[in-house]
């Protein structure tokens, strides 16, 4: 299997790394809800707390979520889908996005559960990206606008943090690093396809 990152230039040995870590982790605990849209977890499970923090986004809705206390059970690692439409093809004839119904989206979600993570690629202008997985389902995720929030958050089993933002940055920082202590990075143009495998 091989997963490929599309990145900017000078951002391609973290991002790769990190990617080594995660493929071939089974994904399970998917879930949608209106509030937090999609997120799932991959390795094994554990109490995730993310504490109060402010944000930038004139979002209503980001700012009174981000005012508040989240405790969940996930995985080692924890994919979090936030500001960002999505689109699940879990198989030929099932194919859901954030606007479909709840049971459209269950029975999709049900389909993908229980898949190991395969590839993952991220424009650098926008943050789009596409998760695939080894069982046939792909993700594609894109923002809403063009702010600060982060279309999707991994949680690594080491506290660390990645945040693909919907204004072609990124951040990678501590999981208690305070939301204005983070350093957005541009992922730069033009970019530099790398391929990490499997060793």
């Amino acid at each position: 299997m091989r997963l490929i990152f599309v990145v900017g230039q000078l951002r391609m040995n973290k991002i790769t790394e990190i990617g080594k870590e995660l493929r071939g982790q089974i994904c399970w605990g998917i879930t949608w809800d209106s509030q937090l849209n999609m997120s799932m977890s991959f390795g094994k499970p554990h109490l995730r707390i993310r504490e109060p923090h402010a944000t930038k986004s004139r979002s209503r809705h980001v700012q009174q979520l981000a005012s508040h206390r989240i405790v969940t059970v996930k995985g080692a690692w924890w994919l979090w889908i936030f500001c960002a439409y999505w689109k699940l093809t879990a198989s030929e004839s099932l194919m859901v996005t954030n606007s479909s119904s709840l049971r459209q989206k269950q029975r999709a979600m049900a389909h993908l559960d229980g898949q190991k993570l395969k590839t993952l690629r991220v424009n650098a202008a926008t943050g789009a990206t596409e998760f695939t997985f080894d069982l046939g389902a792909t993700l594609h995720v894109r923002r809403y606008s063009n702010d600060d929030s982060d279309i999707w958050t991994l949680y690594k089993p080491n506290g660390f943090v990645l945040g693909v933002r919907g204004d072609g940055t990124f951040t990678y920082s501590r999981g208690t690093t305070p939301p204005d202590r983070l350093i957005p990075r541009k992922i730069e143009m033009p970019n530099k396809t790398a391929t990490a495998d499997r060793q």
